[in-house]
């Protein structure tokens, strides 16, 4: 069985999502022999070469949130990774671009060595959840490379060229083509939020951020929020994912 993700080293989602995905493979003996493979997927291609402001206001901008309720999600992030075992500090992060991480991994995965390539991506995802470096750094990189065991001249030529740049952009491409898209490419199709659409209740407008598609005629609001207006509980669980409770009123947990 080949296992293909795509995945970026400053989603916290796709750190946690292999951690987990490989104590799967790891204690699941009916899968068989199972092969994992990274595809690249950009998470913001616009994104600067050094980190400006913090991850909570990061977040609370991006999604439309309070700065309280975007702390609330960044904490409970912070500890879905504490509870896989992970050196996990999303508030601490430092959000750089991420295309040279990739070209990186590509560089990796070329020599062969599956356990080579593995190295290079723990080493990645630590070195921005667990030591909250910035991924942009080219010296940071080729160190990175060399002490994982790939070799400081091919690393140091691979970071001042464009060498596997458009690999990168190929498999942003078929992400693109199953629905998936980056920060930048929702920018670009006009993905936005807006606090003026705001439903009734009982004839009570209630206090939801709204989210709309440019150009679109669908209004999506989340579901969490929904939870709290309509007074059912929305939870998750590794063994549920996600879940609503009509009979208990929103917990209050991001």
């Amino acid at each position: 069985m080949k296992i293909t993700c795509w995945s970026d080293y400053a989603c916290p989602y796709c750190y946690i999502g292999e951690v987990r995905l490989k104590w799967v493979i790891a204690n699941v003996p009916e899968l068989g022999e199972v092969e994992l493979e990274m595809i690249a997927f950009h998470l913001d291609p616009d994104a600067g070469e050094h980190a400006t402001g913090d991850t909570q206001t990061r977040f609370a901008q991006k999604y439309g949130l309070t700065m309280e309720h975007a702390g609330r999600s960044v904490e409970h992030i912070s500890q879905m990774g504490w509870a896989e075992g992970l050196d996990f500090h999303y508030a601490e992060t430092q959000f750089t671009n991420t295309m040279d991480t990739h070209r990186l991994t590509k560089l990796a995965q070329s020599k062969g060595d599956p356990a080579l390539a593995q190295r290079v991506v723990d080493a990645l995802f630590h070195a921005y959840f667990g030591e909250s470096k910035e991924l942009a750094d080219k010296a940071l990189l080729r160190e990175i490379g060399v002490s994982c065991g790939l070799d400081g001249e091919e690393v140091k030529r691979l970071l001042e060229s464009d060498l596997y740049r458009d690999e990168v952009i190929l498999d942003e491409g078929e992400a693109a083509r199953y629905g998936i898209h980056n920060d930048s490419e929702e920018r670009r199709l006009g993905f936005r939020s807006t606090s003026e659409m705001r439903p009734n209740v009982d004839d009570q407008a209630m206090p939801l951020t709204a989210f709309q598609v440019q150009g679109g005629g669908y209004i999506y609001y989340q579901l969490r929020d929904l939870g709290k207006a309509l007074g059912f509980n929305v939870g998750w669980s590794a063994g549920r994912g996600i879940f609503i409770e009509t009979d208990k009123p929103d917990s209050d947990a991001d």
